[in-house]
């Protein structure tokens, strides 16, 4: 098996015997790992495209979840243009968690793909670990990654990954009321959104997207919940939330549960960090920051609207955390 890992073949010549013996040892690698075979596979797919890429498919629905990334990575590494196995990367690794391997693969395949075809990818994804997501094999798959520093559109062409999320902001708009369900996709939105904080040219798309369901109590609100996904807070963030909430005022204004719960998501929007990193002892950076912000844009805002009683709330809240954190330091530093 060593003979013929790929890291050796390199541009040598293969013949019809060298086909023979790859195909007799994959399918049966008695006493080979599985590095090893990962590593044979493309010498196969080099002397015969057909034979190989039969077995590939074979291979991946055979081998663990997480030896799907090393295969594909080791393939496109040397055959990157091939089309065939742009096909199999997208009908094949869905059950396979993303990975650096297999997001470096994605991306270039992605580059020439529509953004239809490369959502549909995204839902196959979503709707694999919703069927799987109960199944201890299948504890830590996640379809897509969830540290706070995965995003995969940055990597796009600009115009590009704005359109792919706004396709994906609409699809979440219309699914079905259910807390997993919700909470699958809201990871998939947090990766897909073009940039860390909310732009000019995303808040377009917001308010778009809004102009068209801001009758439907269900769409308004998550399309605002989406609004928390973006960490990085801006004024373009509060803007955006104050334009959604001050005209949902209006439509809602009978019904006080529903107001009252647009009210908490706005909130959350405006608060919500992911995960705060800091010193021990001190006030979180991600506070300080929020707490000028919104004492900077707070006088923008007449003092009967909702958002300028968001803003309020805000910054008592965040002023609590910072007393919070000062409070420790002094106490146990």
């Amino acid at each position: 098996m060593h003979v013929y890992s790929a890291y050796w073949i390199g541009d040598c010549v293969l013949t019809n015997k060298d086909e023979e013996l790859l195909l007799e040892i994959l399918y049966d690698p008695i006493g080979c790992n599985n590095g090893n075979v990962i590593q044979a596979i493309p010498s196969l797919y080099k002397v015969n495209k057909s034979a190989g890429e039969k077995y590939i498919r074979y291979y991946l629905e055979n081998c663990k979840i997480n030896e799907g990334g090393p295969l594909f990575g080791l393939l496109f590494d040397r055959f990157q243009d091939d089309s065939n196995l742009h096909q199999l990367l997208m009908e094949n690794s869905v059950r396979f968690a993303i990975n650096n391997e297999i997001e470096s693969c994605l991306l270039k395949v992605f580059r020439t793909s529509p953004e239809e075809d490369i959502f549909a990818y995204f839902i196959r994804r979503f709707e694999y670990k919703n069927n799987v997501v109960n199944e201890s094999d299948y504890l830590y798959y996640e379809c897509v990654p969830i540290s706070a520093h995965m995003l995969l559109v940055n990597k796009f062409d600009v115009q590009k990954s704005k359109r792919l999320f706004d396709i994906a902001l609409q699809w979440n708009l219309n699914l079905e009321e259910n807390w997993r369900i919700e909470s699958i996709a809201r990871y998939l939105i947090a990766y897909l959104k073009p940039s860390l904080e909310i732009t000019e040219d995303i808040k377009s798309i917001y308010l778009q997207i809004y102009s068209s369901c801001k009758g439907n109590f269900l769409h308004v609100r998550r399309l605002v919940e989406s609004i928390s996904e973006f960490h990085n807070k801006t004024k373009e963030l509060i803007c955006l939330v104050s334009s959604i909430l001050e005209d949902a005022r209006s439509r809602f204004a009978n019904d006080g549960g529903k107001l009252k719960e647009l009210i908490l998501r706005a909130r959350e929007a405006i608060t919500t960090s992911g995960g705060k990193q800091g010193t021990p002892g001190k006030p979180f950076p991600f506070d300080i920051r929020l707490k000028a912000l919104i004492e900077e844009v707070l006088p923008n805002y007449e003092e009967h609207s909702l958002t300028y009683r968001i803003l309020q709330d805000s910054l008592h809240y965040v002023n609590r955390a910072i007393s919070r954190e000062t409070l420790f330091e002094k106490d146990d530093w």
